[in-house]
């Protein structure tokens, strides 16, 4: 079973979940583990960027969703970026399949998410 202890250090990298709570809660939920490289988490990711909420507003009361965010590495985070993350793991399939079951095991719903996140 993984330590859930919260990482000394971890930061978060989100205006609106900014807590360490959020953090735990998330990286706990994926056993600590970046959701892109396996390596050890130590900042939220947002799936689906936050610079998309202007283009899809329709997205704003979800951007902070839990389906939408995720644990990853610093060094992840910063390389995806603001990009989609269909075009950030076009390169790893398997990986971007094993995202997409993670979205989905939180909410059903969440892949309507990626219906057009194309930015």
């Amino acid at each position: 079973m993984p330590d859930l202890s919260p990482s000394p250090s971890a930061t978060v990298h989100d205006g609106r979940a900014r807590s360490l709570a959020t953090f735990d809660a998330v990286a706990a939920r994926h056993g600590w583990r970046c959701v892109y490289c396996d390596g050890t988490a130590s900042t939220v990711d947002h799936v689906i960027p936050r610079r998309l909420r202007k283009k899809r507003p329709d997205w704003l009361p979800r951007i902070n969703a839990p389906e939408n965010l995720m644990p990853a590495c610093e060094t992840c985070n910063l390389m995806k970026g603001g990009q989609d993350v269909r075009h950030f793991l076009r390169c790893d399939p398997a990986r971007l399949r094993r995202l997409v079951r993670a979205m989905a095991a939180i909410n059903p719903g969440a892949l309507t998410m990626l219906d057009g996140a194309d930015g």
